[in-house]
Protein backbone atom coordinates (compact mmCIF):
# COMPACT_ATOMS: atom_id res chain seq x y z
CA UNK A 1 0.00 0.00 0.00
CA UNK A 2 1.12 3.79 -0.95
CA UNK A 3 0.07 7.00 0.53
CA UNK A 4 -0.08 10.66 -1.05
CA UNK A 5 0.65 13.28 1.32
CA UNK A 6 -2.11 16.07 0.74
CA UNK A 7 -2.82 18.37 4.35
CA UNK A 8 -0.97 20.24 7.08
CA UNK A 9 -3.75 21.63 9.33
CA UNK A 10 -5.91 23.04 7.38
CA UNK A 11 -3.59 23.76 4.20
CA UNK A 12 -3.58 21.87 1.42
CA UNK A 13 -0.19 20.95 -0.43
CA UNK A 14 1.16 21.83 -4.03
CA UNK A 15 0.49 18.95 -5.79
CA UNK A 16 2.82 19.38 -9.02
CA UNK A 17 5.98 17.08 -9.29
CA UNK A 18 5.69 15.87 -6.14
CA UNK A 19 8.54 13.65 -4.23
CA UNK A 20 8.00 12.76 -0.46
CA UNK A 21 9.44 10.47 2.05
CA UNK A 22 6.87 7.71 2.95
CA UNK A 23 9.79 6.04 5.49
CA UNK A 24 8.18 4.40 8.57
CA UNK A 25 9.56 5.62 11.58
CA UNK A 26 12.33 3.99 12.27
CA UNK A 27 13.50 1.94 15.68
CA UNK A 28 14.43 3.45 18.89
CA UNK A 29 17.67 1.36 19.53
CA UNK A 30 19.33 0.29 22.68
CA UNK A 31 22.10 -1.72 22.14
CA UNK A 32 25.41 -2.14 23.74
CA UNK A 33 28.35 -4.14 22.31
CA UNK A 34 29.29 -7.64 24.37
CA UNK A 35 31.87 -10.89 23.74
CA UNK A 36 28.85 -12.50 22.55
CA UNK A 37 28.11 -9.66 19.90
CA UNK A 38 25.68 -7.35 21.11
CA UNK A 39 23.10 -6.79 23.38
CA UNK A 40 19.37 -5.32 22.99
CA UNK A 41 18.37 -3.13 26.06
CA UNK A 42 14.34 -2.95 24.87
CA UNK A 43 14.16 -6.36 25.20
CA UNK A 44 13.12 -8.99 22.54
CA UNK A 45 9.90 -7.31 21.63
CA UNK A 46 8.54 -4.83 19.49
CA UNK A 47 11.16 -1.79 19.57
CA UNK A 48 10.20 1.77 20.18
CA UNK A 49 9.40 4.33 17.60
CA UNK A 50 12.21 7.37 17.51
CA UNK A 51 10.84 10.63 17.37
CA UNK A 52 10.84 12.70 15.73
CA UNK A 53 11.35 11.73 12.42
CA UNK A 54 11.55 13.56 9.18
CA UNK A 55 9.90 13.93 6.34
CA UNK A 56 10.16 15.36 3.55
CA UNK A 57 7.94 17.00 1.02
CA UNK A 58 9.23 18.30 -2.35
CA UNK A 59 6.63 20.01 -5.18
CA UNK A 60 6.86 22.49 -7.08
CA UNK A 61 4.45 25.79 -7.20
CA UNK A 62 3.43 26.67 -10.46
CA UNK A 63 0.37 29.22 -10.44
CA UNK A 64 -1.13 31.12 -13.35
CA UNK A 65 0.01 34.34 -12.26
CA UNK A 66 2.59 35.65 -9.97
CA UNK A 67 -0.19 37.08 -7.54
CA UNK A 68 -1.54 33.15 -7.19
CA UNK A 69 2.26 31.91 -7.10
CA UNK A 70 3.03 34.14 -4.33
CA UNK A 71 -0.15 33.66 -2.14
CA UNK A 72 0.95 29.87 -1.96
CA UNK A 73 4.38 30.36 -0.91
CA UNK A 74 3.53 33.43 0.96
CA UNK A 75 1.00 30.87 3.22
CA UNK A 76 3.64 28.01 3.26
CA UNK A 77 6.42 30.19 4.42
CA UNK A 78 4.27 31.71 6.82
CA UNK A 79 3.32 28.05 7.76
CA UNK A 80 7.04 27.42 9.03
CA UNK A 81 7.55 26.66 12.65
CA UNK A 82 3.80 25.82 13.27
CA UNK A 83 2.65 22.47 14.57
CA UNK A 84 -0.34 20.87 13.37
CA UNK A 85 -1.92 17.61 11.95
CA UNK A 86 0.03 16.14 9.16
CA UNK A 87 -2.51 14.11 6.53
CA UNK A 88 -1.88 11.06 4.42
CA UNK A 89 -4.25 9.36 1.66
CA UNK A 90 -4.48 6.11 1.26
CA UNK A 91 -4.14 5.43 -2.81
CA UNK A 92 -6.33 2.27 -2.86
CA UNK A 93 -9.09 3.09 -0.69
CA UNK A 94 -8.97 6.71 0.16
CA UNK A 95 -8.83 6.02 3.71
CA UNK A 96 -6.97 8.92 5.71
CA UNK A 97 -4.17 8.99 7.90
CA UNK A 98 -2.77 11.58 10.53
CA UNK A 99 0.20 12.60 12.72
CA UNK A 100 1.40 15.23 14.75
CA UNK A 101 4.02 17.04 12.59
CA UNK A 102 6.08 19.99 12.57
CA UNK A 103 6.64 22.35 9.48
CA UNK A 104 10.44 22.83 10.23
CA UNK A 105 11.83 24.27 7.38
CA UNK A 106 10.99 25.16 3.92
CA UNK A 107 14.25 25.06 1.72
CA UNK A 108 13.38 27.45 -2.01
CA UNK A 109 16.02 28.17 -3.97
CA UNK A 110 15.50 30.30 -7.28
CA UNK A 111 18.08 29.21 -10.03
CA UNK A 112 18.91 31.55 -12.74
CA UNK A 113 16.92 32.04 -15.52
CA UNK A 114 13.56 33.63 -15.71
CA UNK A 115 11.19 30.87 -13.86
CA UNK A 116 9.05 33.71 -12.75
CA UNK A 117 5.60 30.67 -12.73
CA UNK A 118 8.02 27.86 -11.19
CA UNK A 119 9.32 27.80 -7.79
CA UNK A 120 10.70 24.19 -6.62
CA UNK A 121 10.08 24.03 -3.11
CA UNK A 122 10.67 21.59 0.14
CA UNK A 123 8.67 21.43 2.89
CA UNK A 124 10.50 19.75 5.92
CA UNK A 125 8.22 18.60 8.16
CA UNK A 126 9.54 16.49 12.23
CA UNK A 127 6.61 13.91 12.00
CA UNK A 128 6.38 14.11 15.97
CA UNK A 129 3.64 11.11 16.40
CA UNK A 130 3.03 7.57 14.87
CA UNK A 131 0.41 7.51 11.84
CA UNK A 132 -3.10 7.37 13.22
CA UNK A 133 -6.63 6.18 11.40
CA UNK A 134 -10.23 6.22 12.09
CA UNK A 135 -11.18 6.51 15.87
CA UNK A 136 -13.07 4.17 17.45
CA UNK A 137 -15.24 4.41 20.86
CA UNK A 138 -15.61 8.38 20.85
CA UNK A 139 -18.98 8.39 18.90
CA UNK A 140 -20.26 11.63 18.07
CA UNK A 141 -23.79 12.96 17.05
CA UNK A 142 -25.03 14.97 14.27
CA UNK A 143 -24.10 18.40 13.89
CA UNK A 144 -21.39 18.15 16.75
CA UNK A 145 -18.61 19.75 14.05
CA UNK A 146 -17.17 17.01 13.03
CA UNK A 147 -15.26 16.60 10.16
CA UNK A 148 -14.70 13.50 8.12
CA UNK A 149 -11.58 14.29 6.85
CA UNK A 150 -10.11 14.14 10.02
CA UNK A 151 -10.63 10.46 10.42
CA UNK A 152 -14.11 10.46 12.06
CA UNK A 153 -17.04 8.37 10.26
CA UNK A 154 -20.60 7.51 10.73
CA UNK A 155 -19.93 3.85 11.98
CA UNK A 156 -17.90 4.88 15.42
CA UNK A 157 -19.04 2.68 18.29
CA UNK A 158 -20.34 4.92 20.80
CA UNK A 159 -20.08 3.92 24.43
CA UNK A 160 -21.06 0.39 25.67
CA UNK A 161 -23.35 -0.25 27.98
CA UNK A 162 -22.39 -2.77 30.72
CA UNK A 163 -25.21 -5.60 31.48
CA UNK A 164 -23.09 -7.42 33.58
CA UNK A 165 -19.47 -8.25 35.08
CA UNK A 166 -17.59 -9.02 33.13
CA UNK A 167 -18.77 -7.25 30.15
CA UNK A 168 -16.55 -8.76 27.21
CA UNK A 169 -15.39 -6.09 24.48
CA UNK A 170 -14.17 -7.60 21.13
CA UNK A 171 -11.53 -4.91 20.19
CA UNK A 172 -10.50 -4.35 16.40
CA UNK A 173 -7.11 -2.05 15.35
CA UNK A 174 -7.45 -1.85 11.87
CA UNK A 175 -3.79 -0.82 11.55
CA UNK A 176 -0.66 -2.70 11.27
CA UNK A 177 0.87 -1.55 14.79
CA UNK A 178 -0.12 -1.91 18.41
CA UNK A 179 -1.91 1.55 19.79
CA UNK A 180 -0.75 2.19 23.51
CA UNK A 181 -2.46 5.94 23.24
CA UNK A 182 -5.75 4.62 24.51
CA UNK A 183 -8.37 6.17 26.89
CA UNK A 184 -10.98 3.95 28.92
CA UNK A 185 -13.52 5.59 30.32
CA UNK A 186 -16.39 3.94 33.03
CA UNK A 187 -19.50 6.31 34.27
CA UNK A 188 -21.16 4.35 36.64
CA UNK A 189 -24.81 4.20 36.44
CA UNK A 190 -27.74 4.15 38.80
CA UNK A 191 -25.87 3.16 41.47
CA UNK A 192 -22.04 3.96 42.67
CA UNK A 193 -19.00 1.99 41.47
CA UNK A 194 -16.23 0.58 44.32
CA UNK A 195 -14.05 -0.65 41.77
CA UNK A 196 -12.87 -1.64 38.19
CA UNK A 197 -10.38 -4.75 37.01
CA UNK A 198 -9.20 -4.48 33.37
CA UNK A 199 -8.08 -7.87 31.90
CA UNK A 200 -6.58 -8.30 28.46
CA UNK A 201 -3.70 -10.61 26.75
CA UNK A 202 -1.42 -7.73 27.59
CA UNK A 203 -3.09 -5.85 30.20
CA UNK A 204 -4.32 -6.59 34.61
CA UNK A 205 -5.20 -3.32 36.50
CA UNK A 206 -7.19 -2.43 38.97
CA UNK A 207 -8.63 0.71 40.70
CA UNK A 208 -10.06 0.85 43.88
CA UNK A 209 -12.20 4.08 45.07
CA UNK A 210 -15.89 4.99 45.00
CA UNK A 211 -17.06 6.11 41.61
CA UNK A 212 -20.52 8.14 42.53
CA UNK A 213 -23.63 7.49 40.04
CA UNK A 214 -23.01 9.45 36.57
CA UNK A 215 -19.43 10.14 37.51
CA UNK A 216 -16.92 9.30 35.31
CA UNK A 217 -13.58 7.13 35.81
CA UNK A 218 -10.85 7.69 32.66
CA UNK A 219 -7.62 5.40 32.71
CA UNK A 220 -5.81 7.38 30.03
CA UNK A 221 -2.50 5.72 28.94
CA UNK A 222 -1.17 8.33 26.67
CA UNK A 223 -0.98 10.71 29.27
CA UNK A 224 -0.47 8.27 31.79
CA UNK A 225 -3.21 9.13 34.20
CA UNK A 226 -6.09 8.17 35.80
CA UNK A 227 -9.21 10.76 36.96
CA UNK A 228 -12.29 10.09 38.98
CA UNK A 229 -14.68 12.84 37.64
CA UNK A 230 -12.30 14.77 36.42
CA UNK A 231 -9.71 14.45 39.86
CA UNK A 232 -6.39 13.15 40.07
CA UNK A 233 -7.62 9.42 41.37
CA UNK A 234 -4.08 7.26 40.43
CA UNK A 235 -3.64 6.47 43.81
CA UNK A 236 -6.09 3.57 43.50
CA UNK A 237 -4.85 2.21 40.24
CA UNK A 238 -2.46 -0.94 40.49
CA UNK A 239 -0.74 -3.14 38.02
CA UNK A 240 -1.76 -6.42 38.72
CA UNK A 241 1.05 -9.54 38.20
CA UNK A 242 -0.01 -10.61 34.87
CA UNK A 243 0.40 -7.14 33.02
CA UNK A 244 3.01 -7.59 30.77
CA UNK A 245 3.75 -4.41 28.89
CA UNK A 246 5.49 -0.67 30.22
CA UNK A 247 2.36 1.39 30.04
CA UNK A 248 -1.22 1.47 31.15
CA UNK A 249 -2.69 -0.38 28.02
CA UNK A 250 -1.91 -1.44 24.64
CA UNK A 251 -4.20 -2.57 21.84
CA UNK A 252 -2.67 -5.12 19.30
CA UNK A 253 -3.34 -4.80 15.71
CA UNK A 254 -6.15 -7.27 14.76
CA UNK A 255 -8.89 -8.37 16.81
CA UNK A 256 -8.52 -8.83 20.49
CA UNK A 257 -10.49 -8.16 23.96
CA UNK A 258 -10.79 -6.60 26.85
CA UNK A 259 -12.76 -7.85 30.05
CA UNK A 260 -14.01 -5.09 32.33
CA UNK A 261 -14.93 -5.86 35.76
CA UNK A 262 -16.67 -3.75 38.04
CA UNK A 263 -18.01 -4.27 41.79
CA UNK A 264 -21.34 -2.52 42.84
CA UNK A 265 -22.86 -0.47 40.45
CA UNK A 266 -25.56 -1.08 38.38
CA UNK A 267 -26.78 -2.86 34.65
CA UNK A 268 -26.90 0.62 33.42
CA UNK A 269 -23.18 1.77 33.58
CA UNK A 270 -21.05 2.27 30.39
CA UNK A 271 -17.36 1.84 29.12
CA UNK A 272 -16.10 3.33 26.26
CA UNK A 273 -12.62 2.29 24.74
CA UNK A 274 -10.84 4.95 22.49
CA UNK A 275 -8.36 4.73 20.33
CA UNK A 276 -7.10 5.44 16.60
CA UNK A 277 -6.21 2.98 14.58
CA UNK A 278 -2.37 2.46 14.62
CA UNK A 279 -0.05 2.36 11.22
CA UNK A 280 3.18 2.48 10.59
Amino acid sequence: MSYTITRFGSLTLPVGLTNYTLSPVPAQLSIVQTTAGAYNNNGSGRQKQAFPHSVSYKCTVTEDTLAANRAVLDTLRAAVSTQARLYRTADDDGAIHYCTAILAAQPHERPYGNRMYIHEIELSFQQMSPWRGLIHGAGWELDAGIDFDDTRTLDETPPITMTSSPEILTINNAGNLPVSDVRVIVTAGTDDIDHVYLSSELVELRWTGTLLSGTSLEIDSGAFAVTNAGSDAYSGMTLQPDHSIEGLLQIPAGSSFLAVYFGGGSTDSTVAVIFNDGWA
